[in-house]
């Protein structure tokens, strides 16, 4: 038996997904964006505020971009192409309480990276949906 997707596959692409992955490793291959959008605390105090939720999509290296990548895909499938409410809204909300926890509950931490909280945060919302 040959695969044939349906109609309702192939209007359900994947394209917030998509768009995050190809963010993500435009910004692995370009060093100095990575470095401008790090979640760096010293100079989010200083008023980079916009690292806090950019963190996401930078990532230390080829080993934790391929991990995060791979989570952050098969979530991403099962949830876009499985058409569940509010996926759009899952990846902000999640990008953003990353940050800002690692800001308000981690004041130790100087550098953060990489999207494995809204990896975390689909699959708990996947086994909720389930």
């Amino acid at each position: 038996m040959v695969f044939q997707p349906t109609a309702n596959m192939i209007r359900a692409y994947p394209k917030w997904t998509i768009i995050i992955v190809m963010l993500s490793m435009t910004v692995f291959m370009l060093p100095d964006l990575s470095s401008i959008l790090i979640y760096k605390r010293s100079a989010i105090i200083d008023g980079e505020a916009w690292r806090i939720l950019t963190a996401a999509f930078v990532h230390f290296s080829p080993t934790h971009l391929f991990y995060n990548m791979t989570g952050f895909l098969l979530c991403g499938l099962i949830l876009e192409i499985g058409k569940y409410p509010y996926v759009l809204s899952l990846y902000g909300i999640s990008i953003a309480l990353m940050g800002l926890a690692v800001y308000m509950l981690m004041p130790e931490m100087e550098y953060y990276a990489g999207i494995s909280g809204v990896v975390h945060g689909s699959i708990y919302y996947l086994a909720l949906m389930l």
